[in-house]
């Protein structure tokens, strides 16, 4: 019999070496890496602001229009890491090789993947001030997504490594 603490993200199941030996959430056990987490993120959204601003020109010239294709750029990227980020996280092993999430959690990612990717390029993006980005910067998005989803594997399997455990 399980309590109600053991249960993973609803929809989704949890790795059978989690239910062998079910823990109590503890908040303390996220700060240390939240400490180390939340500079990383910062490292991908600031090479994401330099890219924007820099490559593709807002800073030099900060019109209405490359200033909403900054915020869309954004948005992109934002959406897609913390997004996938969810996957990265949710299990101790490999994500989508070692432990797969169910079906509708897959897909309920994948939908807000390509809603993100879609959006500024569409009638209702640009109804909220949307400006899609030049088409070069999505597979610049994609790997900078890439890479923060590959640092925090890195970094996941280091802070396992240190206290023995996942959150």
């Amino acid at each position: 019999m399980y309590d109600i603490s053991q249960f993973a993200i609803v929809f989704d199941r949890v790795d059978d070496s989690f239910l062998l030996k079910p823990q109590r959430w503890n908040a303390k056990d996220m700060l240390p890496f939240a400490f180390v987490n939340g500079p990383i993120s910062s490292i991908f959204d600031l090479t994401t602001f330099a890219i924007l601003g820099i490559a593709f020109g807002v800073f030099a010239n900060p019109s209405e229009a490359n200033i909403n294709m900054f915020n869309s750029g954004w948005f992109i990227e934002g959406l897609l890491t913390q997004t996938l980020v969810v996957q990265m996280f949710r299990t101790e092993k490999i994500p989508f090789i070692q432990s797969r999430a169910t079906w509708p959690v897959n897909v309920m990612a994948m939908t807000i993947c390509i809603i993100g990717l879609v959006l500024p390029y569409t009638y209702i993006g640009n109804q909220i001030n949307m400006v899609g980005p030049p088409p070069i910067y999505i597979p610049i998005a994609l790997g900078i997504v890439a890479s923060y989803c590959l640092l925090s594997q890195i970094v996941k399997m280091g802070y396992i490594k240190i206290f023995k455990k996942w959150l």
